[in-house]
């Protein structure tokens, strides 16, 4: 049963990192999981209980000294840029959309 739990946060991390949270749903969890839907919800109620699992996870790697503070500010960042690259720029003033895609794109920090 651990193990199943262990893929789902490891799914969880690697796609909530890429494709953020609001690009990342149950079922690309469980795809890249290798499990179902209904083992997702089995011991997850939804999508936020699953990222707050993720941050637990992320907390306790750190506590253990597995992993230092940089990573999870890391992880934090690429959620935030991900979900950013999904929000409709268009209504943006054409010079704040620019800088936003900039800043998204890494080219400026």
């Amino acid at each position: 049963m651990l193990g199943k739990r262990n893929d789902i946060l490891a799914a969880c991390l690697a796609l909530f990192r890429v494709k953020g949270f609001r690009g990342t749903t149950v079922k690309l969890i469980s795809v890249k999981a290798d499990v179902s839907t209904a083992t997702i919800y089995k011991h997850y109620a939804n999508k936020e209980a699953l990222f707050g699992a993720c941050i637990e996870s992320l907390q306790k790697t750190m506590e253990d000294g597995k992993i230092d503070n940089s990573e999870v500010i890391g992880f934090f960042e690429d959620v935030a840029l991900a979900d950013l690259g999904q929000i409709d720029i268009s209504a943006f003033h054409k010079k704040g959309a620019a800088l936003l895609m900039a800043f998204a794109s890494g080219e400026i920090e």
